[in-house]
């Protein structure tokens, strides 16, 4: 469906999400220009590696002893190993991958 240059001059300007709307409206359009995901590639791969952090703990968690005679959930991966995968994954990786925000480069304007 071909813009109109009317459309097409709204969607430069900076604009007001609200006074944006109602000009794309009188132009003949409804919808708002797509914006940018909230997430970048470096939020995704921590992400990534929380879970995987998850799954090792999760797993190691549920490893018998070796020695037969503790009870199964006082083996060594049981209670230091998976305690600490889970704690880093929870309260490290997952708020980092939340909120790290991707830099933007500006240029730097001189006074000069």
């Amino acid at each position: 469906m071909p813009k109109s240059k009317k459309a097409k001059q709204i969607h430069k300007q900076k604009v007001p999400p609200k006074a944006q709307q109602a000009k794309l409206q009188q132009a003949g359009r409804t919808q708002l220009p797509k914006t940018d995901l909230p997430f970048s590639g470096i939020n995704y791969f921590l992400f990534g590696i929380g879970i995987i952090l998850l799954i090792a703990g999760y797993y190691f968690l549920a490893q018998p002893p070796s020695d037969p005679s503790l009870p199964p959930a006082e083996g060594p991966l049981s209670l230091k190993v998976a305690p600490i995968l889970l704690v880093l994954a929870y309260v490290v990786v997952f708020p980092l991958a939340i909120f790290i925000k991707k830099v933007k480069k500006t240029p730097v304007e001189s006074n000069q």
